[in-house]
């Protein structure tokens, strides 16, 4: 029987699979491949998710109301922790407008070949708007949703701050340089194909295509941000919008996740 010999070369994993592959349709054998799976998923500390809220219309007599992105740092109303959510609504008034930035680090997929992912999922968990930032309903099937997920164009030196959790505007007038509304980095290009929330729980958005041109370096990996297409009004005409567990959650499960299927 003819010997096969795999050459030892700088060609990698992918390389090497290539030869076996090679090698064993000379011996008539099918090549044998097996998925792996690599979860990200980082707490708050490690994390870098925000979201903008448009907040157009305070009242005057209220001016801790402002444009920007709740967070874990300063609590509005006191005791709580707009952090423990991202949001990504659109009402049609454009008062309560909301959109999500977030990215992940790729470090631990640093070994693995691009062409070799064959699934990377973003998950999240819808949570009700009512019992978290206080305003709006969940999406349901009689009234679901759309979300939009782009690429962010670019992080230029005015969005260095674009991951610092709060940013601050009163009488329209930034007082410090954290996220708000206004200075919100521009999304244009998607990422992924629009997903439908038709309730609670969990989400998954396909990133797939997306993650690998961050790896192999077609995109610049500036994150992404998630926007709800259109307003959406139930039958008792309360505003439908999307909000989201983020890394700041208690149950590390509902966090704001990256799972990564590759063959190895």
């Amino acid at each position: 029987m003819k010997s096969i010999r795999l050459k030892n070369s700088s060609r990698g994993p992918a390389g090497i699979r290539a030869a076996l592959a090679a090698g064993c349709g000379l011996l008539g054998l099918a090549p044998v491949l097996h998925s792996a799976e690599i979860i990200i998923r980082p707490d708050e500390t490690e994390s870098k998710d925000t979201f903008a809220y448009s907040f157009a219309g305070a009242p005057p007599w209220v001016p801790d109301l402002r444009p920007f992105n709740f967070d874990t740092e300063s609590e509005t109303p006191p005791g709580d922790s707009y952090g423990d959510w991202l949001s990504a609504g659109t009402t049609a008034s454009h008062a309560h407008d909301t959109v999500t930035f977030i990215t992940f680090d790729y470090s631990e997929l640093s070994g693995i070949d691009p062409d070799d992912i064959t699934s990377v999922v973003l998950r999240l968990n819808v949570v009700n708007p009512a019992t978290t930032i206080g305003h709006g309903t969940y999406p349901s099937v009689s009234y679901p949703i759309t979300l939009e997920t782009y690429f962010i164009d670019e992080v230029g030196e005015g969005d260095a701050n674009l991951w610092l959790e709060h940013g601050i505007v009163v009488n329209n007038v930034v007082t410090d340089d954290g996220l708000n509304w206004f200075n919100q980095p521009a999304f244009s290009t998607p990422a992924a194909a629009d997903e439908i929330v038709t309730g609670l729980g969990t989400v998954e958005i396909d990133v797939t295509a997306a993650v690998i041109a961050h790896l192999d370096s077609t995109v610049d990996n500036n994150g992404f941000a998630i926007a709800q297409e259109s307003a959406v009004e139930n039958g008792e005409e309360v505003e439908v919008v999307g909000v989201f567990d983020s890394a700041a959650a208690s149950t590390a499960a509902n966090r704001p996740t990256l799972v990564v299927t590759y063959d190895e």
